[in-house]
């Protein structure tokens, strides 16, 4: 990573508005390293982080609205090391984290994920599991790891 690595906490309060809370905060989403955001995500949001952020390390949407991470989103994030989801997720798109080849550690995935889709972690060599907290999966993708079989792992909550 290039310069002082950039580490900012956002509160958004309208869907779509990711950029100018950013600029607000007198940055550049290109110079985001260590993101949390709270609040309300939509897919503009998701595409600015696709599009405009490839130096992201780590990015925290623990406290975000949203239900579903977009088709390639994290895509080829080849600096991301750790990701924390929503609580109310509900799906991974298609190779929503295929290339990150640094993530790893366990990623763990709210109870309300109900799908997971096509190669959506596909090159994350380094992620030792995906731990699904809750019982309602009922999509599974083809190819979710790549060549890799196995690295999901059900922990019911008791």
């Amino acid at each position: 990573i290039e310069g002082e690595p950039q580490e900012v906490a956002l509160q958004v309060g309208a869907m779509g508005t990711l950029e100018s809370e950013i600029q607000r905060a007198g940055l550049q989403p290109r110079d985001i390293n260590f993101l949390t955001v709270e609040g309300k995500l939509d897919n503009n949001d998701f595409k600015l982080i696709r599009d405009y952020m490839p130096n992201l390390v780590s990015i925290d949407m623990t406290n975000s609205n949203a239900t579903a991470i977009p088709d390639y989103t994290f895509t080829q994030k080849k600096y991301l090391l750790n990701v924390r989801l929503p609580q109310e997720l509900r799906s991974i798109g298609q190779r929503a984290f295929s290339g990150c080849g640094r993530l790893c550690g366990t990623l763990v995935l709210p109870a309300s994920v109900t799908a997971i889709e096509y190669g959506a972690f596909m090159g994350c060599d380094n992620l030792r599991y995906v731990l699904a907290t809750g019982n309602k999966i009922t999509t599974l993708g083809d190819n979710l790891f790549g060549e890799s079989k196995g690295k999901i792992i059900y922990k019911e909550k008791r």
